[in-house]
């Protein structure tokens, strides 16, 4: 145990020091009378807490004992489940599905013994872990334990895109002590060895915990991990043996008192927020503002190195450690303190403090990686030294300082018995017995939220303060006059006991009155309150939250504070004050959405120590959703007048009026860390508005800017702020925003003369958005021209470019997640544009450069921003958290640029050239980057981190270290060129990625793939498809990370691979391993994974050549290569070839009937003119032909939506597009088009592809960029009012029959196609699920060719159903079955339909086919992922891949079927034959995903 002798010898103590004792008191409390056999009091107490505002507060358990849920505790049971049972029970707050909830409180007990654990321990929201304090109990990892960590507080969701079950930066109420965790038998190389996932914000708590982990010289081990968050505190801990004590990232923490023993590193810092070092201001005020974290009381052994901060970022982009400040540390044997990742060459990269550290035999005090030493040790003392910028008094220029700075005062009454900061572990008083407690419930209050407690409170304390411990059972206790709590108190709540103050006498800011006095002026004795919450139930203006006035015992220090208890006002149920405070009333505040006029008094007299503290008014509701705003008003945060000691140890104070902290007259404080924010919807009103000043609370008189102060000092004496990260988020609520029809020729090749512009940028703009609030006005075509860009290449275009991008109220930052309703076609006419900042293009966004003359984005030298275009941009403060979610991050096209960031540092990594951080929808087209090519250079032409796309193709890389560094579930990338890049293509992870057509000259590396991760928490590169591929005069073709030791471990598939001058084919592992080797040759096929041929379960693990795929001659160019075709975008026609269908009479406008003017239309200009479809809805109410010859292109995804009674009847399915009649033959191109349906329209066949290329044109017939949606979007009258997630209106609710059918006599090239049925909102709140209905994917007929690179996802029978198929080439398909099923069981809503080839369904299997092959031949899958997430909307069968039992089936009288690179999500089967499983995902496991890499049907 940890400091618990000590606070029994304190309590010793006692006797003398009470100012008076209560009336029932014979004695005063004394030492703990607990047996040594007795267990911890807490487990053995009557447990009658409740959580007030629970919907059932009588039923509700708050105290849960892990052994009443099964828990053995014996070291051989597995107790996971159990616990996690005792956590969850009750309906509370997780999953992922709960934002946050403070009435589904929990107190977890653990009694001694050991419990082994085999998967995370998850803390719901608003939870107390708690271990016998007397003898802590041991959190054994098991060997097989799978999972990110012991104990995680903010699980991953999995197939999230990296989305958790919390927000993390408000991860609030969450407290873990008194454990011993155990991950020694977890292998040493696994990092799931790892004691807790800590990611949390304020209120949090780590107190009392014993790590121990593998002392292995390769041990990943773990003690913490933590990655991102807001807050709070950690202190009394010990971390024996691992990789890493601590690895963090957070925007500030407050640790105290650890001890790290034979770690390689004690601290590894990712990242965290920054400022200055040093000031010196009023009287004898030293500031040190070291915002990140701060670290006292430190103790390091035998580790390699102390503290590895990971500095040099500068940008919000760039983030890593911001600060770090460490005071009264003890560092032995350790090589090296403290470490950076980079130096600060004379200016501020991560400023760091030390203060009062003993070295003992440490060669380095601080260090860079790579050896440079900056601060020699040995076995020394380091007094004061600093890395950073230094201010003293009203001198605002910053020095830089990189040495000894000057030592902070420290008053002798501030510091213990060793001369270091004083600090004490929260009181839990562990060797006391029960009888030593008294309950407040036992004694008549009632804590039910609705009962005046105020005489039941007042009376236990004058009974029995200073002779027992007050036990405040779990409740809200509402008092409605002053509370007095006594000198000679300890009082301690359950799972933050709250204290609130209602009524009259709190709401009269002229005439303030304290909610809770904490001693009367000048009592003087012991005060300890922990886990208690003090609060207001509104409207209460003229409420003194806290009043102390109580001074510790003399001899005592820390004799009277606070641990683990709070001040809460608003944004929680039973406060009135929550989502009834819109933020819409804050230019004129209601007055009833006071909640207090000052948070917490610390008066003259007083002493305090708080630790853990956060006085924090509400700025968003905590009930309700979780998330709404709200517009609260608290005056004043904390006042201090105490002449001192005050120790604030992880304190903060936010969003009152005038300020979060007032120091005034006061002396001898210690402050680290503290953390404030300011008022969301100032300035306006401006401070001091809504209140007014009041000079006998020592109110400031002047605000800048018109907010309040978050630190204000005042004729004020030896304050020591030792970190603070003091921040202003907003700004009210803002963060820092016409041809002739008759008799014309065929349409010949494109007349534009020379020099003319591109024809999109002449063409009459009258585009519109339908479903717009103002359609008439909003502007889809935008010329970043009329904006105010130049394009004369010196000129810093950003601004008006993304003035351009944003005007209309669009959806981007941080306010949006998605809007089909702003989109926007962005146009750049040649030139230059220089840029300085990245632009952004929104949600439904096209960036279009002219094709004729494509415009250059030129990035300028000081350009620091991530990459030039960003469409996923990081949020400022936001810890990782982006403008959209990743995996459905739709609708966005770049296209017809060159990309030069060659005037940017080689060195520096922001010369990016696009951040493609995207999903579904999206696409990259005819783009050229231009990078350094210098030995150091950083520069990338694509960085994408994460996302569920997409397609890019026609893109050439020249220079930079990467070409293209990526991270994506899938991707297709067809027509790439790389030169002279060091690594062509680097791969982070996937599921699996298809490279078609590639061509690599003079690189070092042509894919160098990060391998090995089998499974979720370790997922790296899946599974790489690569055809067509011609690799020059390059050393190494693929290198991966990890050598395949005879299983999978990475699938590769390589086809058609042409080398000349390759040093080496495939090398493995840091130390280049030969796997192939390289020359100049050719690969016809090579595998590395798991081979299977037809019914035979058996897999054979290959990593060789194989027997190369057989490819019908139809599909193939001149060059035996598979055809691709980039879409047409008709660059060369001049605009007299052009018609608009608007000029020819079609509305668009979403509510006429377009039918008959299009079919006009079409009739009229097919193979004549190039149609033009203006942005809109186009409805059809009958079928819409589109004749052979036909070339049409949209603008920004014009919709073509049929609707109405035609397509109503599914016994007699109506095609709504028919691409030429069966049996005809011709040209058709169709790119940039999104049909639809406005249901119910459950008898539409979308679109019947009956049109043939001509012969001697391959790829003469086919789609670009052209998708089907069905639902989700306005006006499809398909979303979440009239489908919500779980709804059985079927007949109402279903958009189609079918979405694409294929006939036998047709021909089609499709590149990024998606067929989509929506599974949620897109506008609406652009998140929640619904529930459509749609019959059947994509169904294909066709003897070929066919080429198909898109998806298909969500429909009840199917999503790719080929029958009596031929001459196919699919890659890469993605799928995902719909989240209902089982619920209706397939073909429910539909019923099976012969005419239509519906497929056959064994018994087992209750969910649609991905893809279904019968009767077919000659059918190459190059590349799929056919993904089930969920079994009626729920996920808990996902990790046990039981979400459907099959998933792609062939029948046994197809020929020629090979799939290539097949991965799986939630089938226990990969591939069936005539429905019965034979690749077993258990046998295949690759991440997330399960991959078969070749299965071929003979």
């Amino acid at each position: 145990m940890i400091l618990f002798a000590l606070v029994g010898a304190l309590l010793a103590h006692l006797a003398p020091l009470v100012a008076s004792l209560g009336t029932s008191c014979s004695a005063p409390l004394g030492a703990g009378t607990a047996a040594a056999s007795d267990p911890f009091w807490m487990q053995n107490i009557k447990h009658q807490g409740i959580a007030a505002f629970n919907p059932n507060p009588s039923g509700y358990q708050v105290f849960r004992n892990v052994k009443d849920f099964g828990a053995r505790g014996d070291g051989v049971t597995d107790d996971t489940a159990a616990i996690n049972a005792a956590i969850s029970t009750g309906n509370r707050c997780g999953q992922g599905s709960c934002s946050s909830s403070t009435v589904t409180p929990a107190v977890v007990y653990f009694p001694s013994g050991t419990y082994l654990i085999s998967s995370p321990i998850i803390p719901y929201y608003y939870t107390q872990l708690i271990g016998d304090a007397k003898n802590p109990p041991t959190l054994l990892a098991s060997a097989s334990f799978a999972g990110m960590a012991v104990i995680d507080a903010d699980p991953y969701l999995p197939n999230g895109g990296g989305a958790q079950w919390y927000t993390n930066q408000n991860n609030f109420f969450r407290s873990v002590r008194n454990f011993i965790i155990d991950v020694r038998r977890v292998p040493a190389t696994n990092n799931q060895g790892t004691g807790i996932h800590w990611q949390v914000a304020q209120a949090t708590s780590l107190v009392n915990i014993q790590f121990f982990m593998s002392t292995a010289s390769n041990t990943a081990h773990q003690g913490i991990w933590m990655e991102n968050g807001s807050g709070g505190f950690m202190g009394d801990l010990v971390f024996n043996g691992g990789k890493f004590g601590m690895w963090v990232g957070n925007q500030q923490f407050t640790v105290r008192n650890i001890t790290v023993n034979n770690a390689n590193t004690a601290v590894f810092s990712i990242w965290n927020w920054g400022d200055v070092i040093r000031g010196i201001c009023l009287g004898r005020i030293t500031d040190f503002l070291s915002v990140g974290w701060t670290f006292q009381g430190v103790t390091i052994n035998n580790c390699q190195v102390g503290f590895d901060l990971q500095t040099g970022g500068l940008t919000q982009d760039t983030q890593t450690v911001g600060a770090e400040a460490i005071i009264d540390a003890v560092v032995t044997n350790t090589p090296i303190f403290v470490r950076s990742s980079v130096p600060s060459n004379g200016h501020l990269a991560g400023s760091l403090v030390i203060n009062n550290a003993r070295l003992n035999n440490v060669p380095t005090a601080v260090g860079v990686v790579g050896g440079a030493t900056v601060l020699a040790g040995g076995t020394t003392t380091i007094a004061s030294w600093g890395q950073g910028n230094v201010y003293t008094g009203t001198n605002g220029a910053g020095r830089f300082v990189q040495g000894n700075i000057a030592a902070a005062n420290k008053p002798a009454s501030l510091l213990d018995g060793s001369g270091r900061i004083f600090g004490r572990t929260r009181p839990q008083y562990a060797t006391y017995a029960v009888s030593q407690f008294v309950s407040v419930k036992d004694n008549g209050a009632r804590g039910d939220g609705r009962t005046d407690d105020t005489a039941a409170l007042q009376a236990v304390f004058d009974k029995f303060a200073g002779c027992k411990i007050i036990f405040f059972d779990a409740g809200t206790y509402i008092v409605t006059s002053t509370l007095r709590i006594p000198a000679g108190t300890q009082m301690i709540g359950e799972g933050w006991s709250v204290i609130s103050g209602k009524g009259s006498a709190f709401q009269n800011q002229n005439s303030p009155q304290a909610v809770v006095q904490v001693g009367a002026p000048g009592s003087q004795g012991v005060v300890e309150i922990t886990d208690i919450i003090f609060s207001t139930v509104g409207p209460t203006a003229g409420a003194i939250v806290v009043e102390w006035n109580v001074k510790q015992p003399n001899g005592m220090q820390g004799g009277a504070g606070m641990w683990d208890s709070h001040i809460r006002l608003g944004g929680a149920a039973g406060t009135n004050l929550e989502t009834n405070c819109p933020t819409s009333q804050a230019n004129n505040p209601s007055p009833n959405c006071f909640a207090a006029f000052l948070a917490l008094h610390l008066t003259s007299g007083s002493t305090a120590y708080l630790e853990g503290t956060w006085v924090w008014l509400a700025d968003h509701d905590l009930d309700g959703n979780g998330s709404s705003q709200i517009s609260l008003y608290s005056g004043r945060g904390i006042l201090s007048e105490s002449a001192g000691p005050v120790w604030m140890i992880g304190t903060a104070s936010e969003h009152h009026t005038l300020y979060q902290y007032n120091l005034v007259n006061a002396a001898s404080h210690y402050m680290g860390l503290i953390q404030t924010e300011t008022a969301y919807y100032q300035p306006a009103p401006n401070a001091p508005a809504p209140f007014s000043v009041n000079s006998a609370f020592h109110d400031p008189t002047t605000f800048v800017g018109g907010s309040g102060w978050a630190l204000r000092v005042a004729t004020s004496t030896d304050i020591i702020v030792f970190g603070a990260g003091l921040y202003s988020f907003f700004q009210h609520y803002q963060a820092p925003m016409t041809a002739s029809r008759a008799n014309l020729p065929p349409l010949r090749p494109g007349t534009a003369a020379p020099g003319a512009p591109y024809w999109r940028e002449i063409i009459k703009h009258q585009g519109t958005s339908p479903f717009h609030p103002k359609p008439s006005t909003y502007k889809v075509w935008r010329n970043v021209k009329e904006y105010g860009a130049k394009g004369d290449g010196r000129t810093d275009d950003s601004g008006a470019i993304n003035r351009a991008i944003s005007d209309g109220g669009r959806c981007g930052g941080k306010e949006s997640t998605s809007s089909t309703i702003t989109p926007a076609v962005v146009y750049f006419p040649p030139g230059t544009y220089l840029v300085k900042k990245a632009i952004t293009p929104y949600y439904y966004t096209q960036l279009l450069g002219d094709a004729r003359n494509p415009p250059t984005l030129l990035a300028d030298a000081s350009f620091r921003d991530m990459a030039i275009i960003d469409a996923d941009p990081y949020i400022p403060g936001g810890h990782g958290k982006q403008w959209f979610v990743n995996q459905n991050n739709f609708y966005r096209s770049v296209k017809n640029f060159v990309i030069d960031t060659q005037l940017v540092p080689p060195e520096v990594s922001q010369g990016t050239g696009i951040h493609w951080q995207v999903s579904q929808g999206t696409s990259l087209q005819n783009i050229k980057f231009y990078m350094s090519n210098a030995p150091n250079t950083a520069h990338q032409g694509i960085w994408m981190e994460n996302g569920s796309g997409g397609f890019m193709g026609d893109l050439e890389f020249n220079g930079g270290k990467f070409g293209m560094w990526v991270g994506n579930q899938q991707f297709t990338v067809r027509n790439v060129v790389f030169n002279n890049a060091q690594t062509a293509v680097f791969g982070v992870w996937n599921w699996g990625w298809t490279f078609q057509k590639i061509e690599i000259n003079n690189c070092s590396i042509g894919f160098d793939l990060l391998t090995g991760g089998l499974t979720p928490d370790t997922q790296s590169v899946g599974s790489e498809a690569l055809i067509d591929v011609v690799v020059k005069d390059t050393n190494i073709f693929i290198h991966t990370s990890t050598k395949s030791q005879g299983y999978l471990a990475g699938s590769i598939i390589l086809n058609n691979i042409d080398l000349q001058n390759v040093k080496v084919a495939i090398a493995a592992g840091p130390q280049n391993q030969l796997v192939s080797e390289g020359g100049t040759r050719k690969i016809e096929a090579w595998a590395q994974g798991n081979v299977y041929r037809g019914s035979d379960p058996e897999n054979h693990f290959v990593q060789g050549e194989i027997v190369a795929p057989k490819k019908a001659k139809i599909l193939l160019d001149d060059q035996g290569r598979i055809v691709s075709k980039a879409r047409p975008q008709y660059e060369d026609y001049s605009l007299d070839q052009i018609v608009s269908v608007k000029d020819l009479g079609a509305r668009g406008d979403g509510k006429t009937d377009d039918t008959r003017a299009l079919q006009h239309i079409f009739d009229e200009f097919a193979d004549k003119k190039i149609i033009f479809v203006d942005a809109g809805t186009y409805l059809i109410t009958n079928t819409l032909t589109i004749p052979p010859g036909s070339r049409i292109t949209g603008e920004v995804w014009s919709i073509i939506a049929g609707t109405g009674d035609a397509f109503r009847d599914p016994s007699d399915p109506r095609v709504m597009i028919r691409v030429g009649e069966e049996g005809s033959q011709g040209i058709v191109e169709i790119s940039d088009i999104l049909f639809s349906t406005v249901g119910p329209t459950p008898g539409a066949i979308l679109v019947e592809w009956n049109i043939r290329e001509p012969e001697g044109v391959q790829a003469g017939a086919g789609l670009w960029d052209t998708h089907i949606r069905l639902g989700g979007a306005a006006g499809s009258q398909l979303e979440s009012d009239t489908c919500p997630r779980g709804n059985e209106d079927y007949e109402d609710s279903t958009a189609a029959f079918l979405s694409i059918h294929l006939t036998p006599k047709s021909t089609a090239y499709f590149e990024a196609t998606w067929v989509w049925l929506a599974d949620h909102d897109l506008d609406r709140d652009g998140t929640s699920q619904i529930s459509v209905f749609a019959g059947r994917g994509i169904l294909s007929e066709s003897q070929g060719p066919v080429w198909l690179i898109g998806t298909s996802e969500h429909f009840t029978i199917f999503q790719y159903n080929l029958v009596n198929a031929r001459n196919h080439y699919i890659g890469f398909a993605q799928t995902e079955s719909p989240y209902y099923q089982p619920k209706p069981v397939v073909p429910k809503p539909f019923s099976l339909s012969k005419i239509y080839h519906d497929p056959e369904f064994p018994e087992d299997l209750k969910s649609s086919w991905a893809l279904a092959i019968k009767s077919s031949e000659d059918i190459l899958v190059f590349g799929g992922g056919f993904y089930s997430f969920f079994y009626n909307y729920e996920q808990d069968r996902l990790k046990d891949k039981l979400c459907q039992t099959q998933i792609v089936n062939v029948d046994s009288t197809s020929r020629d079927i090979q799939l290539y690179s097949i991965s799986t999500v939630g089938v226990p089967s990969i591939v069936s034959v005539d429905g019965r499983p034979v690749v077993k995902e258990s046998d295949n496991h690759n991440g997330f995903a399960s991959t078969a890499t070749v299965w071929t049907s003979a």
